[in-house]
């Protein structure tokens, strides 16, 4: 029982860690940074996987 408990944290760990990656991966492809963290957050890997496969979004100049 202890045992299921630590892989759960550690899974949500990385889970929330990735949905941090992604977030700031689409804010450099010109992506709300915010809406990807969230939307990485329910769909996990395939969200990350969706990001990354869509071309970049436009750039606001700076």
């Amino acid at each position: 029982m202890i045992q299921d408990s630590a892989d759960s944290t550690a899974i949500g760990g990385l889970w929330f860690t990735m949905a941090l990656l992604a977030g700031g991966l689409a804010r450099t492809r010109g992506r709300s940074g915010l809406a990807w963290f969230f939307l990485t957050l329910f769909l996990g890997p395939f969200g990350a996987l969706f990001l990354v496969l869509l071309p970049m979004g436009p750039r606001a100049p700076r």
